[in-house]
C-alpha cells in the first residue's frame, strides 16, 4: 500500500519589464509559494512529520544589453529562492548570442541551478525492504548543476535550417544512498538484521550531450524534420562516501543514443498526412532494450471548424518497454489506433 496524500499550493507571481533604454532592456519579479500536505502512510512507508508546509520566495532579474546595432546580446541575470529545506540558493546565468548575419545565430552560457531537496529527501520514515531500511536525511542539501552551453543555428537555403546545440554539466552534492553500520533488531521478535540506507549527497560527475536537427520546407506543402540526439552520464562517489545504487543507476538508466524522423504533408482538399519514426537505443540498467517505433496521423479538414482524424501509435510493435519501473514490472506501451473527431469554434 502506498502513502495517501492530500496537499494544498498557492502561489503568487509578479513581473515587471522596464522600457529599454538604451543598450538595456531589463525584466524582473518576484514569487511565493506555499505548499502544505498531510500524508498518511503504511507500516512500512510513511513520513515524518505526517504534515508539513513549506514555503519558497524567489526574486529574480535579468538584462540584456545590445552590442553591434543589436547583434550581439549579453544576458546576464540571477534568481535567489529561499526554501524550507536548504535555505539560500543563488542561481545565476550568463549568455551570449551572436548574429553575424541575418541567416546565422551563434550562442553560448553558463549557468548555475540546483534541486532543492523534498519531502522524500528529507523526511522519509525508516522504509523497510526486506533488511534494507532505507531513512531520509533532514540534513540533505540541494543538488547543484553548473551548466555550459553552445549552439549554432544557420539557414543555408530559403527553406532549409540547421540546428547544433551541446552542452556540458559539472553535478555536484547529487543524491546518494549511503550504507550505515548493520545491526541486528530484537524487538519486535524475531529478531532480524537490519541494514540502514540513508540519502546523502554523497556523488559528483558530469552530463554531457549533442543535439542536431534538421528542418527542410521541401515545398509549401511538405515539410522534413530530422533529429539526432546523444547523452552520455558518469558519476563518482565522493571521498569516504559508500553509495550502494545511485551511481549505477544515473549511468545505466539512459538511453545514449536517439535519432527520430518526420514528415507532414498538406495533401489537398482538405487532406492532411503526419508520421514519424523513431529509434531510442538501449537502456543497459532497465534492462530496455533499443527499439524502433512509428506513428501516423491522417486527418481531412470536413469543415473550416470541424477535423476528423485517425492516429496510428507504435505501428511497428504489438508492445514494446520504454523504461524500467522499480518493481522491474515494466509497462509496455501498446500499438494503438484510434479516430478523433475535432470540432473548433
Amino acid at each position: 500500500m502506498l502513502i495517501k496524500e492530500d496537499r494544498d499550493a498557492f502561489d503568487l507571481d509578479f513581473q515587471h519589464q522596464l522600457s529599454s533604454r538604451g543598450r538595456h532592456s531589463l525584466l524582473w519579479g518576484a514569487g511565493y509559494r506555499t505548499t502544505s500536505d498531510r500524508t498518511r502512510g503504511t507500516a512500512t512507508l510513511s513520513f515524518n512529520p505526517a504534515a508539513r508546509t513549506y514555503p519558497l520566495y524567489s526574486v529574480f532579474a535579468e538584462d540584456d544589453i545590445g552590442f553591434l546595432a543589436k547583434r550581439l546580446i549579453w544576458t546576464v541575470g540571477t534568481k535567489l529562492e529561499h526554501n524550507d529545506f536548504s535555505g539560500f540558493e543563488v542561481e545565476p546565468s550568463i549568455r551570449l548570442a551572436y548574429r553575424p548575419r541575418d541567416t546565422e545565430v551563434i550562442w553560448g552560457a553558463i549557468s548555475r541551478a540546483v534541486r532543492m531537496p523534498t519531502r522524500r529527501d528529507s523526511d522519509l520514515h525508516p522504509l523497510q525492504a526486506g533488511p534494507i531500511t532505507l531513512i531520509g536525511n533532514p540534513h540533505f542539501e540541494s543538488e547543484t548543476a553548473l551548466a555550459y552551453e553552445f549552439g549554432y543555428r544557420v539557414r543555408p537555403a530559403s527553406r532549409l535550417y540547421v540546428t547544433f546545440a551541446s552542452f556540458f554539466n559539472v553535478l555536484d552534492d547529487t543524491l546518494s544512498t549511503e550504507l550505515g553500520t548493520a545491526f541486528v533488531e530484537a524487538s519486535p521478535p524475531p529478531a532480524r538484521l537490519i541494514l540502514p540506507v540513508s540519502f546523502r549527497n554523497g556523488l559528483h560527475g558530469n552530463s554531457a550531450g549533442v543535439e542536431t536537427t534538421v528542418d527542410a520546407r521541401l515545398a509549401p506543402w511538405w515539410r522534413l524534420i530530422g533529429n539526432y540526439s546523444y547523452l552520455n552520464v558518469s558519476m563518482t562517489p565522493n571521498p569516504g562516501s559508500r553509495d550502494v545504487s545511485q551511481e549505477r543507476r544515473y549511468e545505466g538508466l539512459l538511453a545514449h543514443h536517439q535519432w527520430e524522423i518526420g514528415s507532414s504533408w498538406d495533401v489537398r482538399d482538405g487532406w492532411m498526412v503526419d508520421g514519424t519514426v523513431r529509434y531510442v537505443s538501449a537502456i543497459q540498467g532497465g534492462p530496455i532494450p533499443r527499439y524502433v517505433t512509428a506513428n501516423l496521423r491522417v486527418a481531412r479538414q470536413i469543415r473550416r471548424q470541424v477535423e476528423l482524424a485517425v492516429v496510428g501509435q507504435n505501428l511497428f510493435d504489438n508492445h514494446h518497454a520504454e523504461w524500467p519501473s522499480g518493481s522491474g514490472a515494466n509497462v509496455e506501451v501498446q500499438r494503438s489506433v484510434s479516430a478523433r473527431l475535432t470540432w473548433q469554434r
